[in-house]
């Protein structure tokens, strides 16, 4: 809620007016600027150490920012909201560069303009709503735009909001408004790297700069920002190990941990709003609290004082009060609640999909959506016609703290928290199939119903010890040093467990956790598919833009997917997409691109075997292919090389061949379908080396909607057409009804597969080898590996190589092409190609002739 604030204290009466006053210095500005200035440099390193969000944050805007602040406190009030408004504008330009930065100034100064044009208030409003369906237009494509699809999001998150919120105010202030209190309000610093940004009130953005002593308001800033870093990492491992995908609900217990970590994700909203609200304190602002203790509000109108307060705040001020007011004077005041309270939900509903599309570029409209706002408002109005009857409890000073109150806040609190994770999971649901699928698939037992009352037992100690933290600070909102310093001290060991000296002392268990928690990397569902909630997609806007994910990753504007630079085109068979032969790009993800004559990412080689040459197939996916390192460099043709020039005299052949047969994101079937239509058995090998990578499992519900979306039923192949068969799908079900029916298949398909492979090998009278070969960096689920290696043991690879080890004793992040791309990069790729030497060198059976060493394989 937002604190009072009395309004005979003059904006500024409390900023300190600089380090000199006449010829002496200040002592008591030099020990805040010496305290501000340590705080600062321990907050911005733990920022840069846990790499909070994107590079373009913790590499440029918070070193800007937090630098900055120091900067303005050193200099005299009247020149700070000036600096802090040109700090704002240049960090438009430090992300999007001087032409992308100066649109989105641009755009915003023209809506600040027409707000402020010397006409009637209703032309005013005119005008902005005109040039706002023009940018509408724009958005949905119906019209061009001049500058890049990057600066939607940050257009969207400065003007639809806060430009309701200004032209409110404007006939309400008592005093003009300044350029740098606009240029300040519409494009707050931290705005430019947070495309969700809390809804700030302008008036109150106004009244609350330095209205308290500096120092306490920097010491509330930096309480702020530590709390959102705690919840940042909090979000990271959630997501890490709590997150599920619906298909892997199949116990109460897992849809325990399903509900309750997709409620918890919400942890990355309440982070990012305190960092933002944080930083603005640095400079000043005084801004209200943007979220209170929300997991733990004991009912319905609790929950609304509680989450996203500055949203509450701007629906009761644009919305909910005019409306009331206006019925109360002929209805009575029920009637103005209720009929108040659906108008806002309403509001709400439409304005979150009002959102989505500023910052995804679609609308959201979807039945799981408007159910759940219209049964987060209906209880709300009960909730609060229930109080008005019966009365809050009110008495003179602080009520007496009794077992009973205790009890019965902690039980409406786990009451709440269940239902909100209910329903959280039906809004993030597609359609309520996907949610009653979800529920039906949960069997609960008595090891379930324990969890249940563990969660239940947790969530009501928190209650207890929040309730009489609460009513022991009477109302008052303090955060002990010790705490803010047992928070930095435990924010503090996450980086420092990358040190080595150090991270060779840690368990492999606590290394691993420590690096989920330090960096944001995709969980295993979202490896698998970019499905998400609400929050997590608008907050994770730039994974669903583009070009924005660019921006945010310092990532260059050339760095595309493959197959959107035209070396990949659809196929009529299995393997549904193919490479173009021929096809040449200069530079894809900082190497050239080059396919050669017969369609491989591979030197140029006959189709016809010379006798006295030895070859070898590799079939894989785009890391095999060798996406962001030279030809020459991928693993195969250094392998080749090095083998030609130790080995291949030595065996009486005159050149080892290795053929890359590797292509995007092939998965076994598609490795099959090569087998099956004859492109392996054309180079005659006499070893077809089969890479596997253990996202097989994941990536086989990505084939299979392709292949339904691709492929008329008429034109299946009989393999196909049996797993889809006995898996019940077909082209009209959702990627998670797909998921859920493959669930049971999948490793049969897999093994079948391998099985089928091997003995289309064996009959070319070639040796089958398969290969596990992890990518760098990359989080690999052990118990998925389990379950994908398993399902190759019935094919029975003569030679079976585990290469799990590649990358150890090495920094896997100097292995990868890019902090956003994991295929290994040139050295990643030598490494890989050492193991696969040694392997060969020590067992030289592997290069002789298939026929006659089959039986002596191992």
């Amino acid at each position: 809620m937002t604190t009072p604030v009395s309004t005979s204290v003059p904006v500024g009466a409390y900023a300190p007016s600089g380090l000199v006053r006449g010829r002496s210095i200040d002592r008591a500005q030099v020990g805040t600027l010496v305290g501000l200035l340590l705080q600062v440099t321990v907050l911005l390193l733990l920022i840069i150490g846990l790499r909070i969000e994107n590079p373009a944050f913790y590499q440029r805007i918070a070193p800007l920012a937090l630098g900055g602040a120091v900067v303005n406190h050193l200099l005299p009030l009247r020149h700070r909201l000036r600096f802090f408004a040109l700090l704002s504008m240049a960090g438009m330009w430090l992300v999007f560069g001087i032409v992308q930065g100066t649109w989105i100034l641009g755009i915003g100064f023209t809506f600040i303009v027409l707000c402020h044009l010397p006409v009637h208030r209703r032309i005013r409003l005119a005008l902005v709503l005109a040039a706002a369906t023009g940018l509408v237009l724009m958005r949905a494509n119906y019209v061009a735009s001049p500058w890049e699809g990057a600066i939607w999001p940050v257009v969207g998150s400065l003007l639809m909001f806060r430009l309701i919120v200004y032209l409110y105010d404007l006939p309400h202030l008592k005093e003009r408004t300044t350029w740098e209190q606009r240029v300040a309000y519409f494009f707050c610093l931290p705005n430019v790297v947070f495309p969700l940004f809390p809804v700030i009130d302008f008036s109150t953005f106004r009244r609350t700069y330095y209205d308290r002593p500096a120092a306490e308001i920097y010491q509330e800033g930096i309480h702020w920002i530590l709390r959102g870093l705690v919840h940042l990492v909090g979000y990271r491992l959630i997501y890490q190990y709590g997150t599920l995908s619906p298909a892997e609900v199949r116990s109460g217990s897992s849809l325990i941990v399903y509900l309750v970590a997709n409620y918890g994700l919400y942890l990355r909203v309440s982070g990012q709003f305190h960092l933002i609200t944080g930083v603005l304190h640095l400079f000043g602002f005084r801004l209200p609290e943007t979220h209170r203790f929300f997991f733990l509000a004991a009912n319905f109108s609790d929950l609304w004082r509680r989450i996203n307060i500055y949203w509450k705040d701007f629906m009761q001020k644009v919305f909910y009060m005019p409306m009331f007011f206006r019925l109360m004077r002929g209805r009575g005041e029920t009637f103005a609640m209720v009929v108040s309270t659906i108008f806002v939900f309403v509001a709400t509903w439409l304005f979150h999909s009002y959102q989505w599309f500023w910052l995804l570029g679609t609308w959201l409209w979807s039945a799981t959506d408007t159910l759940f706002w219209a049964i987060l408002g209906v209880c709300l109005i009960v909730n609060s016609l229930y109080e008005a009857r019966k009365g809050r409890v009110r008495s003179v000073g602080v009520p007496r703290l009794t077992a009973r109150r205790m009890l019965r806040n902690s039980v409406q609190t786990v009451a709440m928290f269940t239902f909100m994770s209910l329903l959280w999971a039906l809004w993030t649901s597609p359609t309520f199939g996907d949610f009653a699928n979800l529920l039906r698939n949960a069997r609960f037992g008595g090891r379930d119903i324990a969890v249940l009352a563990g969660v239940w037992l947790a969530v009501g100690v928190l209650a207890t010890a929040m309730f009489r933290r609460a009513h022991a600070a009477q109302g008052k909102s303090t955060t002990p040093r010790w705490l803010a310093a047992g928070a930095t001290a435990c924010l503090a060991v996450i980086p420092l467990s990358e040190v080595t000296r150090l991270r060779d002392y840690l368990p492999e268990e606590a290394r691993v956790a420590l690096s989920h928690a330090r960096d944001t990397q995709l969980n295993k569902r979202d490896q698998e598919q970019l499905q998400r909630g609400y929050y997590e997609k608008i907050v994770g806007v730039n994974r669903f833009n583009n070009e924005l994910w660019r921006v945010y990753s310092l990532r260059p504007a050339s760095w595309t997917r493959l197959d959107s630079t035209g070396a990949v085109r659809q196929t009529s068979d299995d393997r549904l997409v193919e490479l173009v032969p021929g096809f040449k790009i200069g530079n894809f993800h900082g190497a050239p691109l080059t396919v050669n004559s017969t369609g491989l990412r591979d030197r140029e080689y006959s189709l016809a075997k010379p006798v006295d040459v030895f070859r070898i197939v590799v079939m894989g996916q785009s890391y095999v292919l060798g996406e962001g390192v030279k030809v020459d460099e991928t693993f195969e043709n250094v392998l080749e090389d090095r083998l030609n020039t130790d080995l291949a005299r030595s065996l009486g052949y005159s050149r080892i061949e290795i053929i890359n047969l590797a292509a995007p994101a092939y998965t076994a079937l598609q490795q099959s379908a090569d087998l099956a239509m004859g492109r392996v058995a054309q180079w005659s090998p006499d070893v077809v080396l089969c890479v596997g990578h253990y996202r097989e499992f994941p990536q086989l519900d990505n084939y299979f909607r392709a292949y339904l979306r691709q492929r008329d039923a008429g034109s299946w192949s009989p393999h196909m057409a049996e797993w889809i068969e006995r898996a019940g799908l077909s082209r009209d079900l959702s990627a998670e009804e797909i998921g859920q029916r493959l669930d049971p298949f999948r490793a049969p398909i897999l093994s079948a597969t391998y099985v089928e492979m091997v003995r289309r090998i064996r009959a070319l009278g070639a040796l089958p080898v398969f290969a596990y070969i992890p990518t760098p960096d990359t989080r690999v689920d052990a118990q998925l590996l389990e379950a994908y290696l398993a399902s190759t043991k019935d094919a029975q690879f003569p030679v079976a190589l585990d290469f799990g080890d590649v990358y150890d004793l090495q920094d896997q992040k100097d292995l990868v092409v890019a902090e956003w791309d994991h295929h290994p990069n040139a050295r990643g790729h030598r490494l890989i190609a050492a193991k696969l030497y040694e392997v060969m060198r020590a067992n030289p059976t592997l290069l002789q002739r298939a026929a006659d060493t089959r039986k002596s394989i191992p």
